[in-house]
């Protein structure tokens, strides 16, 4: 991978980050991830944004661009926001707007705040200890710079089933065509496939449509396997963006989907955000009782109203 020149002149590098209006999750599901991720890549598609990184956390997005036209980017943030805003209600039953606006960005001119800035993205996961090193987290996608299949075994179509065919053929068919893949495209293709098959066509969707432009970021540093290098060394900092935390591990709202799905047996884990206010009441009671995770966090995955702590 060359390294390229920058000209601060016509390219600005743009650190974005988007989180709930309510404070709630973004991402429960597999499904969510990937309709989040399809649109965010039909979107820069259209819009002919660079998008350097992206980094998709439980209650937050992070995206680093590189900025020819700011009103191109205040378009394209628009679009992916209000994509996806519509469709993650639709599947939950919800109204309303979803995302906070304005959302936050901060323009990047330095170097070092650049670097800074990319390591931030990277390791946001090992900061709130969802993983141990930035490449071994699947949804900042740095592990597919290099790699069309880095969680799963290689998918070789002659080998597959039927069904794990026929949905590796309806992906083609939409990207092909510049679509995202809606949940319900997405729920007929996983439900009739194994475990190692979802993981399998999970990769595919995301080596299929990612835009991710992988040497923009690591121009920076010399090569790619430099930038991975100095993110295990250094976590980065954002100096220019006050972002908020609750909680210090994202790793239990796992653990409260499973108390939830294994206590009140909804259909959906989604259902919780519009669960009435004296059952969220209930849930949240009942987690914080029988179980260490704090009580900030519960709310989140409720979709409650959550109180920001630093």
């Amino acid at each position: 991978m060359k390294s390229r020149k920058r000209r601060f002149a016509y390219v600005g590098t743009e650190h974005i980050y988007k989180n709930t209006k309510d404070g709630g999750l973004l991402f429960y599901t597999l499904s969510d991830y990937l309709v989040y991720f399809t649109i965010t890549c039909v979107a820069a598609e259209k819009k002919g944004i660079t998008l350097a990184a992206l980094t998709l956390m439980r209650d937050h997005v992070h995206e680093e661009l590189e900025v020819h036209h700011p009103q191109v980017m205040a378009e394209y943030e628009q679009l992916v926001n209000a994509w996806y805003a519509q469709e993650f209600n639709r599947s939950c039953g919800r109204e309303g707007q979803l995302f906070n606006h304005p959302y936050g960005n901060a323009p990047k001119r330095t170097e070092s705040r650049i670097r800074d800035s990319f390591a931030y993205l990277g390791n946001n996961p090992v900061e709130r200890k969802l993983c141990r090193k930035a490449i071994d987290y699947r949804w900042n996608f740095l592990a597919y710079a290099h790699n069309p299949h880095p969680f799963s075994q290689p998918l070789v179509i002659r080998k597959a089933s039927a069904p794990l065919k026929r949905a590796v053929n309806l992906v083609k068919a939409c990207h092909k065509q510049r679509n995202i893949l809606n949940y319900r495209v997405l729920e007929r293709m996983f439900r009739t496939l194994e475990k190692e098959e979802v993981q399998q066509l999970t990769d595919f969707i995301i080596s299929t449509y990612n835009v991710i432009d992988y040497e923009a970021a690591a121009s920076w540093y010399g090569s790619f396997d430099k930038m991975i290098a100095a993110f295990d060394v250094n976590t980065g900092s954002e100096y220019d963006m006050r972002e908020t935390f609750v909680g210090k591990d994202d790793s239990v709202y796992a653990q409260i989907a499973t108390r939830i799905l294994d206590h009140w047996n909804p259909k959906s884990i989604k259902e919780v955000i519009v669960w009435p206010d004296e059952q969220k009441l209930d849930a949240l009671d009942t987690l914080a009782r029988e179980t260490v995770i704090p009580f900030p966090q519960i709310a989140k995955f409720l979709h409650m109203k959550v109180k920001k702590e630093r």
